[in-house]
This record gives structure tokens, C-alpha cells and sequence, in this order.
């Protein structure tokens, strides 16, 4: 199983929102390697309502960068 799949199923079982997207064309050329970008809902970004697991201060977002494999580069958080 990829770190991709793991982290999904680990956010399904906690109610955790997020959305998954191909990597921008602007990611892909400072990171060429990042194939898949996971970015946690904070509810205010226009991805909907963050889930029971979003828990914590809503202006904070991360973002999860895995390869073609699913396998994961960078974690990023921001405010």
C-alpha cells in the first residue's frame, strides 16, 4: 500500500475532509517530482465544510506532495 492510500484511509477512519488534485503546473515546475497534492479542508478555502477530524484552528492548512508511486515527498503548513 502507498503512503498515498494510507493516508487516506487514516483520514476516512478519523472524518478527516480534504481534497486530492494533480499537482499544479506551477508546483510541477518547482517540484518535478510531485505527481499528487492532498490538501486538508479548513472550510473556509471553498472545499466545503471540514469533517469531525478537521479539529483546531480553521485557518490552518497542510499540504501532503507524493510522487507517481504515492509515495510522500513534503508535508507544508501554513497559516
Amino acid at each position: 500500500m502507498s503512503d498515498l492510500q494510507t493516508l487516506r484511509e487514516m483520514f476516512a477512519r478519523a472524518d478527516v475532509n480534504y481534497v486530492l488534485d494533480e499537482a499544479s503546473e506551477r508546483t510541477q515546475k518547482q517540484r518535478p517530482n510531485v505527481a499528487t497534492a492532498l490538501m486538508t479542508s479548513s472550510g473556509f478555502d471553498g472545499t466545503g465544510e471540514p469533517g469531525a477530524g478537521n479539529g483546531g484552528y480553521m485557518g490552518f492548512f497542510t499540504l501532503f506532495e507524493f510522487d507517481a508511486d504515492g509515495m510522500l515527498l513534503m508535508v507544508s503548513a501554513w497559516e
